[in-house]
Parts: structure tokens; sequence; C-alpha cells
């Protein structure tokens, strides 16, 4: 019998990822000189790249390729851009954390934000006095949110000893929250722009009706006999990422969010949700995390918060792993850079007392 093919190209392309892929690009790089053998690994691994985006196990039609490669353009500019790699290639500090918490994407991107940003450490050291309960509670809470993202569904819920439902965030975090999606967003429109205006095909004939899936006239031969096709395209302005369907209907090439992003891309461009890191915060979100370091009753997330029993542990110990990964992360940054702002002493202290 045959062996088996290998399975190639099968990993999430999304700019954790990526940062794994430079990480250990600039690792392999830095041995390479001390022996031939780290020369030969460090080929391997370059054209085990090549494969991924030369060979995606999603490949279903040709145009998605070149799409693939501007992709991983996109994902290794935006790490530059958010300070995670430097231009020669090296990783920063934040880098170490993101690898840790590839899983969890976008959340590990989103925290390293609201370090970045000074968010954590105005939680950690309010201006008003809180007690250091209180501010571990704040913690905890901000933590949930942003790796814990159980939706409360529509029962009615008994609340004895738990909250069940997570508070309503702040208009801080709101902002925060608007601030980097607004961000990833313009900077992915650039490359999808790019990639539409030097490679036409697969994206020229967006003249499919997105429902019935009927299409219309567009050809050259037909606009040259049709006096009013004539000075429709003389007046009209193309369309470059926004589809035709709704470029009729006034939408210009100006997009809000994502959603309105995807729901309006034109045909012949590819692009998921999943692989941008989008953080939305949920409308009502169970917090089942925040109950539990309340007050430690596992029983008491099966009845009130609804967590089934089978996964009540489960859930609790994922959620301990991403504290300890992210309180060594930050410890190690401390120990190798005391002088980095990324990790500050009190940020580190209070993350600590939570794990």
């Amino acid at each position: 019998c045959s062996k088996l093919p290998k399975i190639q190209g099968n990993l999430l392309l999304n700019p954790s990822f990526v940062l794994r892929l430079v990480i250990k690009n600039n690792y392999l790089s830095k041995l390479a000189s001390q022996s031939a053998l780290h020369n030969t690994r460090l080929q391997k691994f370059q054209t085990s790249i090549q494969r991924l985006l030369n060979e995606p196990l999603f490949l279903s039609q040709s145009s998605i390729g070149p799409q693939i490669g501007l992709f991983f353009r996109y994902c290794v500019d935006f790490l530059k851009q958010c300070n995670l790699i430097r231009s020669d290639g090296e990783p920063t500090d934040a880098a170490e954390l993101i690898a840790r918490l590839f899983f969890t994407e976008p959340a590990n991107i989103f925290f390293v934000t609201l370090l970045s940003s000074g968010y954590l450490a105005e939680l950690c050291d309010p201006p008003q006095q809180k007690s250091e309960l209180d501010i571990e509670i704040d913690m905890m809470e901000l933590l949930a949110r942003v790796f814990t993202r159980v939706p409360l569904r529509d029962v009615v819920y008994d609340r004895t000893v738990s909250i069940v439902e997570l508070p309503k965030p702040s208009e801080k975090l709101i902002k925060l929250t608007r601030d980097h999606n607004d961000s990833v967003l313009k900077s992915l429109i650039p490359y999808l722009s790019c990639f539409k205006k030097s490679s036409m095909e697969g994206c020229a004939n967006d003249n499919q009706l997105p429902f019935s899936l009927t299409t219309f006239a567009s050809t050259e031969e037909e606009a040259a006999n049709d006096m009013f096709l004539q000075r429709m395209r003389a007046a009209a302005r193309p369309p470059v990422l926004r589809s035709t369907f709704h470029a009729i209907s006034g939408w210009d090439e100006s997009f809000q969010n994502i959603q309105e992003f995807l729901f309006t891309l034109r045909r012949g461009l590819f692009m998921d949700k999943t692989l941008v890191p989008l953080f939305t915060i949920l409308p009502r979100q169970n917090a089942y995390v925040l109950d539990f370091f309340k007050h430690g009753q596992p029983l008491a997330l099966e009845r009130e918060n609804q967590i089934s029993s089978a996964s009540v542990y489960d859930a609790l110990k994922d959620f301990c792993l991403i504290l300890k990964a992210i309180t060594a992360a930050l410890r190690r940054r401390q120990e190798l850079n005391p002088d980095t702002p990324f990790a500050s002493v009190r940020v580190l202290t209070v993350l600590q007392s939570v794990t």
C-alpha cells in the first residue's frame, strides 16, 4: 500500500502564527553560522514556510494563492506596527507573551494592547483608594472578559452566590476596543486594495447579484453598442473593494467595521474575520471565572452559571494555564529587562496574586 500523503498548510494563518514563525526563523538564523547542521535546519524551516504559502490545504481557486502571500506580508507589517518585532526581525518584549498565548487570538493581541496603553497599570494603581481585594477582583473581571468568552443564553438564571453576568465594561475599555479594531481594519484595507489593483484576475468580474446569483452583462462589446451603458460607465467611479451591488446603492470605500467590510466585500477577494485580530466585547458574558474567584464553589457554577459538570474543571484549568503563561512571560521580561515599560512590577504583583 502507498504512504499516506502529508497534510500541509493545515494551520490557521494569523498574526500570532506568523509571529511564531518569525521568532523561530530569527533564532535559527543566529545559530546557522555556528554549524552546518543548524544551517540545514534553517533551510528546511524556510522551505516549509514557502510550502505553507504556495500549497495551502484549503486552496480551492487559483486566485487565493497570491492573496495568501499578500496576507502573510500584511501579518509581518502588522507585527511591526504593533511593535512586536523590529525592522530586522528581532522580537520585542511583548512578542513572547503573544507567542505563548497564540491559541487565544485575538485575545492575546488585545491584552498586549491593554498593557501597552497603560490600562492595566491604571487598573492596578487606580487614582481613587481601593483595597487590594477590589483591585484583584477588577483584574479578574478584565481577564475573564478577554479570555473566557462564554455568552449568556436567554434563560432565567438562579443567582444566589454568583453574579452570573459580567458587569458592563467601562467607557475607556470600550474606546480602547474600538480604537484597536479601527487600527486593524485600516491597516488591512490597503493590502487588499493593492492586490485588487495589481491582480485583476478573479476580481474584475464582480457581476453577480448576492442573493439570486444572477449575472448581468458587463462585456465591452455590449457597452460599445449601448449609449446608456457608455454614459453610465463614463460617469461611474469603479469600486475597489466594495461589491458592485452595494456600490450602486451609494456605498463608498469607507468601511465602518469588520462586519460591514466582510458583508460588502467584492467577489474574488477572500477574507474571514478569524484571520484578523479584531476583538469584540460580548453584550452579555458569563462570569463563571469571576464567580469562582469570589466563592470557589464548582457546584454553584453548574447550578447558577449553567456550566456543565463535564466542562467546569477543563474551563477553569484552561484559564489557570493562561494566567500562568501571562505571569511567566511578564516575569521573564522583568528578569531580562527590568527597565521595560511593558511589564511593570505592580501589574506583575497583582497577576501573581490572582494566579
